[in-house]
């Protein structure tokens, strides 16, 4: 028993070695990759003014977090003695204790309503939420998705939001940001129940991440996001197949789960489109382990594949209702255009030297490790490879889940690294993190007695955190902020806004448009019209393509007025200012309108009187 446990602590030892040197030469190679510099779109942004290719940061993160795995594996396909390390799972179940999960959901609506709504609280933001009200005006006024008007976050995320709102509640802000609040409210709750769902039969351990998660790491560590409950939802069926017992697979029950884990991927870019591409990227990784460990067996099998089928073509027939038809529209702007444009146009080098952008690094590669040495543990001991590769990822489902959807969410903080797009890609990889440290080694040394002790104080924590809050969550000013629906528009748009809106309503005549360059499409909902262009962000026509294309529908239709320039933010993102980024729009409108007005330091310009 010795001798195995000095083994046991030796491999241990040697693993550990291996994975601190593989991650320094990670950190060695990282700025020592630098792909070829090609720019054929000519767009302009921080990336491409510094001649870097923004596939740089994604080809060193997989360097990096694949590197101490294929040491591992390498090694141990060389050693003539297999190495083994023993992380066993402590298999048996915790005694339940009543009113746990209740407490955790309690505690997770409470967190929600003291949150501030992601982009949509205290001051008004003419940007963010400007791609929400100013596409659902396109939208309302009759035009199509994506052939018509374009958005970057999906068909709900955008219009759909601020339109279903305003069927609700009326025309108004405020509606927007109690639909946005209410999806807050959910996600949170989702998230709560993605928890109970992972550590099913052990909610002290739910209760312990619940109470790191939220109460000991610093709030500015990560964002639940009002979208992340496509995530969550998704994640919650997916770690239900393994935690079905033999008697629990019902046909009924294999057919739900087999066509909702397929039509939710589909179906899910007509809601948020990154989320989208990382549950399909999951589901198309995870499908064969599906398959071949858990649907394997007659008649299971072929439930899962017939209801898996009608779930793509379902998810495929409701999102083309979403898209109003426009399918080869929707696919040019999401599977060409973006990927063509979005990081040279707002993508910034990953600083790995930072210290919360290299802890991020460091769990994700050393979750992936982990799995590794785990993984090459049990094929040690057992040499049917294939056979006990498919336990292993039987018994590791959650984790290999986790750890994938850690890997897609983190594309977020590559392709724009700051701090809060850090933030939104960071709670995967530390709630993968938190689920291992529990279930694999704290667990394994915890005795009933320790049990019920740190559940009792876990509790008597939770318990007081959620009376502190319980009169705040439900206080008239928090529930208003959430939920603003009787709160008129001049209440969050500012002195500076109102006075241009009042020139523009005036001053236009019934069948002239109004345009703006500065990146807020809110100003046409300010002034109830749809965007005259494609694009009611200028930012999406950065390609020289666009900008013609952009010319042409300003040349086809009557826009008299066009907001050129203001002091917000949005004219200058990363400091650059949109007219170096749209040299051919700027260079039309300068030569076909002129300046007429400069109200609060937004330039209005009008377009010029041709003279015969």
């Amino acid at each position: 028993m010795m001798r195995n446990q000095k083994n046991n602590f030796l491999n241990y030892i040697y693993c550990l070695i291996i994975f601190v040197l593989s991650t320094g030469f990670g950190l060695y190679m990282w700025n020592k990759i630098l792909l070829p510099f090609h720019n054929p779109d000519n767009i302009i942004g921080p990336l491409s003014l510094a001649g870097l290719n923004p596939n740089n940061d994604i080809v060193r993160f997989v360097l990096f977090v694949t590197v101490p795995s294929g040491a591992i594996c390498l090694s141990w396909l060389l050693s003539s003695k297999k190495m083994s390390v023993r992380t066993t799972y402590n298999q048996r179940k915790r005694q339940r204790i009543k009113g746990i999960s209740w407490l955790i959901i309690f505690a997770s609506l409470l967190l929600s309503l003291g949150t501030p709504t992601y982009h949509a609280s205290g001051p008004f933001d003419s940007f963010h939420e400007g791609e929400t009200l100013g596409s659902a005006m396109s939208l309302m006024e009759g035009k199509v998705p994506y052939r018509d008007v374009v958005f970057s976050h999906g068909v709900f995320h955008d219009p759909l939001r601020s339109i279903i709102a305003m069927k609700l509640f009326g025309k108004s802000i405020g509606a927007t940001r109690a639909i946005t609040s209410f999806l807050k409210v959910l996600s949170f709750v989702c998230f709560a129940l993605l928890i109970l769902r992972l550590f099913e039969h052990k909610e002290t351990w739910a209760l312990l991440s619940f109470f790191i998660l939220f109460l000991l790491i610093p709030e500015e560590t990560f964002i639940i996001l009002p979208r992340d409950i496509i995530s969550f939802s998704y994640l919650i069926l997916l770690t239900l197949v393994p935690g079905l017992s033999k008697q629990q697979y019902s046909p009924t029950r294999v057919s739900l789960l087999s066509f909702l884990l397929a039509f939710i991927p589909v179906v899910a870019f007509g809601i948020t489109i990154d989320r989208a591409f990382y549950i399909t990227a999951l589901y198309m990784l995870l499908f064969p382990i599906l398959f071949l460990v858990f649907f394997r067996k007659a008649p299971l099998r072929a439930l899962f594949i017939r209801f898996s089928l009608l779930g793509i073509v379902s998810g495929t027939i409701t999102l083309t209702i979403l898209l109003q038809g426009a399918v080869t529209d929707f696919a040019q702007f999401v599977f060409i255009h973006i990927p063509k444009t979005k990081e040279f146009a707002d993508g910034l080098p990953f600083p790995v030297f930072m210290p919360r952008y290299l802890t991020m690094l460091l769990l994700i590669s050393g979750i992936g490790y982990w799995l590794t040495v785990r993984c090459l543990s049990i094929l040690s001991v057992k040499r049917q490879y294939l056979l006990h590769f498919l336990i292993f990822c039987k018994k590791n489902f959650n984790v290999i889940a986790l750890f994938l959807m850690a890997i897609f969410c983190f594309r977020n903080g590559l392709g724009r690294s700051d701090d809060e797009h850090l933030a939104y890609s960071s709670l995967f990889p530390i709630l993968a993190f938190l689920y291992i440290a529990i279930l694999y080694y704290i667990d394994k040394h915890t005795n009933t007695l320790a049990y019920k002790c740190i559940t009792f104080l876990l509790v008597g924590a939770i318990s007081v955190y959620s009376i502190s809050m319980l009169n705040n969550a439900f206080s008239k000013k928090c529930l208003t902020d959430n939920f603003p629906i009787h709160a008129e528009d001049s209440t969050f748009i500012s002195t500076e806004y109102k006075e241009v809106i009042s020139f523009l309503t005036t001053n236009l005549g019934e069948n002239e448009k109004f345009l703006t360059l500065t990146n807020e499409a809110s100003w046409y909902y300010f002034i109830d019209q749809a965007s005259p262009t494609r694009f009611p962000l200028v930012w999406f026509a950065l390609s020289h393509t666009n900008q013609y294309a952009f010319i042409k529908s300003i040349k086809q239709q009557n826009i008299r007025f066009i907001l050129y320039k203001n002091k917000h933010w949005a004219n200058d993102i990363d400091g650059i200012s949109n007219k170096e980024r749209l040299p051919l729009l700027f260079d039309y409108v300068s030569q076909n309108y002129h300046p007429k007005v400069n109200i609060n330091g937004n330039e209005i310009w009008e377009k010029n009187i041709i003279t015969q």
